[in-house]
């Protein structure tokens, strides 16, 4: 089993990706636009001291403590490679790539040219632009196996 973890997730999403992707999907056009209006009518403010900036837009992320925002991440990431062998536990940032031998994820992560240093320089899943994110790690298995 491997479980990855994508750090700062949640901040990373393209909102035209996203829409891009829910059209492909089916979703009717007027979800769509609130979709759309969810992402792309909110604002940020930086406070130094005494000192308040002047509102910018968010260009980019989706609110990660909303009903929506996990639900909304997953539909982004849909599209992650299915393998024969190879079971994907996916919920919001977190994954866990299950199957019953090493040997197994081992050619899943060669097949789609997934590699350690795709994990270290933070590259998750190949080279898609959507998902360069910095990933935690970890390998779990039996002694015997």
């Amino acid at each position: 089993m491997l479980f990855v973890d994508i750090a700062k997730a949640f901040y990373k999403i393209w909102h035209d990706g996203l829409i891009s992707k829910m059209m492909r999907l089916g979703f009717s056009d007027q979800i769509l636009k609130i979709i759309h209006s969810y992402l792309n009518l909110r604002e940020f403010r930086v406070r130094v001291e005494n000192c308040l900036s002047s509102p910018r837009p968010v260009k980019s992320g989706i609110p990660q403590e909303s009903l929506l925002g996990p639900r909304l991440f997953n539909l982004y990431i849909n599209d992650i490679p299915k393998a024969d062998n190879v079971h994907l536990a996916m919920y919001a940032d977190d994954t866990a790539i299950i199957s019953q031998h090493t040997y197994i994820i081992s050619k899943f992560l060669k097949d789609y040219k997934i590699t350690s240093q795709d994990f270290s320089s933070g590259s998750l899943f190949g080279k898609s632009k959507l998902m360069h994110q910095k990933a935690q790690v970890s390998f779990l298995r039996n002694k015997g196996v």
